[in-house]
This record gives C-alpha cells, structure tokens and sequence, in this order.
C-alpha cells in the first residue's frame, strides 16, 4: 500500500493474505487520504505559517491528537 500513516512514510497497518486463498481475487488495495480529504484548509492553514517540514510536523500533531496518525487500509475483491 505504501505509507499508511500521515506523513507517508511508514506502513503500520497491512492485511495478511494466505497464499492459495483469494490471493488472485484481490482487484485494488490503498489507505484512505481522509486528511487530506477533511483538513485540506488545516493543511493550507499551516503552510501559510511554516516551512513545508515545519508544517507537516504541526499538521501530524494536530492529527494525532484529533483523529489519529493512521490512515484505514482497504482491499478491493472480485466476488463472482
């Protein structure tokens, strides 16, 4: 999935798939941006105040204490 966590840069959350299982159902996987999607103005907001490392710092901050630094994992199946 690549980061699922706020800044992007580690995968906390996975999904385990045995293999011969439905390993070959699996159509799309990702983490849902909610951040992005739902504080787009926050984010905006703080890189009008700080530097882009300075910024993403107080946006992660704001997160955790808000919501949480971890962004949902999804899968997509082919179920016929």
């Amino acid at each position: 999935v690549g980061g699922s966590n706020i800044n992007n840069n580690k995968t906390y959350d996975q999904v385990a798939i045995a293999p011969n299982t439905i390993q070959n159902k699996v159509l799309k996987v990702g983490a849902f941006d909610f951040d992005n999607g739902m504080f787009k103005d926050k984010w905006k907001e703080l890189t009008k105040q700080y530097d882009h490392k300075n910024a993403t710092l107080k946006f992660s901050q704001f997160m955790k204490h808000h919501i949480s630094d971890h962004r949902p994992i999804w899968l997509q199946l082919d179920i016929s």
